[in-house]
């Protein structure tokens, strides 16, 4: 929950430019305050057994709490009105409830933007393809009103960039989820300079520390400084033992490596067109 309240606020871990671990400051603190504040009123649903782990439709259904209207509000997606409008389709006995929406949560400083905008698709042609004057006119098909009217007959868990003809979805609005502008994220811009061997010894030291501030053993500082300290350590330590993989690539190739891991997850999908 803090690390989404720093990303809405455009913080980060570390730097991959300075490669430093920056978690003591006091906009982290503040994250992590809110963060605990709000698990600590119980007014987060926080599912002990960690959540749906299987079943069938229904089951899924069921352990929604907000599509069920056990839930005042929740975070969501335009997928989300997918969801509730196939559980009352399905369900016998569900019950419908009065739903509304508004934009956000955003960055208080950027009240107009968001960060939270990802493409669900983007379209391309390979260089020197044979067939580009046909992947050009499919591609001024797939971005023309003819589609863009086809399409909008089902949400398919993604909105459209072109806006005309997607309004609304089983009576609701759409228009929320185009209000704010979309901000740049650089949430993963250059951390494939962090050695992948970085997180497996990161982690545990967040852990460790986060469960002492859980248990109130510990201040939100003084976590947030060891966690600093301690990372920073294996930071430094992670791009000495990459530098040195580099410098002697026969090691290397001992160790069966083929090469690190960025870190970073794609939120979409490309398609290259040949």
């Amino acid at each position: 929950m803090a690390d989404s309240i720093a990303s809405t606020e455009g913080l980060r871990s570390i730097n991959p430019d300075t490669m430093k671990v920056t978690l003591n400051t006091d906009s982290w603190k503040k994250a992590y305050q809110l963060a605990i504040d709000a698990l600590d009123s119980n007014a987060i649903y926080m599912p002990k057994d960690g959540g749906f782990r299987g079943g069938s439709m229904e089951e899924y259904y069921q352990s929604q709490l907000f599509v069920m209207g056990r839930m005042a509000m929740t975070i969501g997606r335009p997928d989300n009105l997918q969801i509730l409008k196939q559980a009352r389709e399905s369900m016998k006995d569900y019950k419908s409830f009065e739903l509304g929406m508004v934009a956000g949560p955003v960055n208080p400083a950027e009240p107009d933007t968001t960060r939270d905008v990802y493409f669900g698709q983007i379209f391309g042609i390979r260089a020197n393809s044979p067939n580009a004057d046909a992947a050009w006119e499919l591609m001024k098909f797939i971005n023309g009103d003819e589609y863009a009217k086809i399409k909008s007959r089902s949400m398919n868990n993604e909105l459209m960039s072109r806006m005309g003809y997607s309004k609304e979805y089983d009576g609701h609005n759409l228009d929320v989820f185009y209000k704010l502008k979309p901000s740049p994220s650089n949430s993963y811009s250059g951390m494939e300079k962090i050695p992948s061997e970085f997180y497996g010894q990161y982690q545990p030291i967040v852990d460790r520390e986060l469960a002492l501030v859980k248990d109130k053993t510990k201040s939100i500082g003084d976590a947030l400084a060891t966690i600093e300290a301690e990372g920073q350590v294996v930071l430094d330590k992670a791009v000495k033992d990459a530098e040195a993989k580099k410098n002697n690539p026969a090691e290397d190739k001992d160790s069966g490596e083929v090469g690190a891991d960025t870190g970073e997850a794609s939120s979409g999908t490309v398609t290259i067109t040949n």
